[in-house]
Parts: C-alpha cells; sequence; structure tokens
C-alpha cells in the first residue's frame, strides 16, 4: 500500500469519525461515552503518528466500540417523523461504513 493511499485513507476516516461526533452530540443525553470514544478516534487520526500506525491505533479503538453487550450498534437517532428518523439513521450508518472501511 503506497503512503498515499493510507494518507487518502487516514483523511477519509478523520471525515466520517469528525461527521459521527457531530451526529452523536445533536443525539442529546445518553449518548455521552460515545462521544467521548469516537473524540479519542478523532485524536488518533489527528495525531503526529504515521499513517499506518494511526490507522492500526484506530482500528482497535473503532472495535471496541462493538464491544461488550451495550455497543455502538446500540446506537440510534430519535425523531418523530419516520422518515427523518431514516434518514438520519441512515447517515449514521454511512459514517459508520466509510469509518469501518478506511480503517481496514
Amino acid at each position: 500500500m503506497t503512503a498515499h493511499s493510507l494518507t487518502a485513507r487516514r483523511e477519509a476516516a478523520s471525515a466520517a469519525v469528525r461527521q459521527l461526533i457531530e451526529m452523536v452530540t445533536s443525539h442529546g443525553p445518553g449518548a455521552e461515552v460515545w462521544y467521548r470514544k469516537l473524540l479519542d478516534i478523532r485524536d488518533v487520526l489527528g495525531s503526529t503518528m504515521p499513517d499506518q500506525e494511526a490507522l492500526r491505533v484506530a482500528a482497535a479503538m473503532f472495535d471496541s466500540l462493538y464491544a461488550g453487550p451495550r455497543n455502538f450498534s446500540d446506537f440510534y437517532i430519535w425523531r418523530e417523523d419516520e422518515s427523518a428518523r431514516i434518514r438520519e439513521n441512515q447517515k449514521v450508518e454511512d459514517a459508520v461504513r466509510t469509518l469501518r472501511e478506511c480503517l481496514r
């Protein structure tokens, strides 16, 4: 893998995690644990670590979002309007998919 492709993956992962942070913070109370974990991933991706190392560490942190009985797959955005709720949660799924693909 070239250094350019690692840098591109890191940049795309950084953008995806920033999107997730925005979505989680707009969710309101109860999402604090996800917010803090996503901030940690953002910080690793924004660090001075070499790209390969930052992606590896961020991937391990991402995996930890899905450990345990209560994990990030339980997160969803509630909206009264069903179509708005579906739209918002699709954005979450898209950002998670992008982040997962970039970290692998």
